[in-house]
């Protein structure tokens, strides 16, 4: 299974058909709290945490004490015509409570764009619900896919989005571009390439 989402059990069970395979018995929530507990090994941690399910273009008047107080930003917000967030992730969700089959509501109502400059308005909008909570010297980490778009194009409209919604952030260094294979890892930017997920580092100018 990838990492990043869960298949369907329509289409595993076709798998393990066609192959006359059967899928192992597996003490699931016996595995997780090993899990858990070896992560919590060395104890808990000291630090305290405020987890949210909300949307991020209402994240400043959600959190108005933390305004100026944010130094750093880690997000990779839902790939352009990619991303159908409850459907990919049911079987996290289903961990969590929910349906425990794949989905196309709940979780999200607004995660897959198909129109280019719907999907751009809205990286804007996402990036103008955090400014009032970036510090003087925050950092801004940030991958998107390409998904058959070319790195010149993504660029442009994603520097853009970020400076007409933080003016004083400007990009760090190149781009990097993450392929799928192993075997060409991280490169520097290239026109050419229309696959993979590009990594962006914004700073507090």
């Amino acid at each position: 299974m990838p990492r990043r989402i869960s298949t369907k059990p329509e289409y595993s069970v076709k798998y393990w058909r066609e192959h006359d395979l059967y899928p192992h018995k597996r003490a699931n929530f016996e595995i997780f709290r090993r899990w858990s507990r070896f992560r919590l090994k060395q104890g808990a941690p000291q630090k305290t945490a405020l987890a949210l399910q909300e949307d991020v273009r209402d994240l400043s008047r959600r959190l108005p004490f933390m305004e100026g107080k944010v130094k750093a930003v880690i997000t990779s917000p839902p790939y352009f015509n990619t991303t159908s967030f409850a459907e990919d992730q049911w079987l996290r969700l289903w961990v969590l409570g929910g349906a425990n089959h794949p989905t196309r509501a709940g979780a999200s109502k607004d995660d897959r764009h198909t129109s280019r400059y719907k999907y751009w308005r809205f990286i804007a909008d996402a990036w103008r619900g955090i400014a009032p909570l970036l510090a003087s010297d925050a950092t801004i980490v940030c991958r998107v896919g390409l998904h058959g778009h070319s790195m010149e194009d993504v660029c442009r409209n994603m520097v853009a989005s970020v400076r007409a919604s933080i003016p004083s952030a400007t990009l760090y260094g190149s781009p990097l571009l993450t392929t799928p294979s192993a075997d060409t890892g991280r490169q520097q930017l290239s026109e050419h390439s229309q696959y993979g997920e590009l990594d962006f580092i914004f700073r507090m100018a």
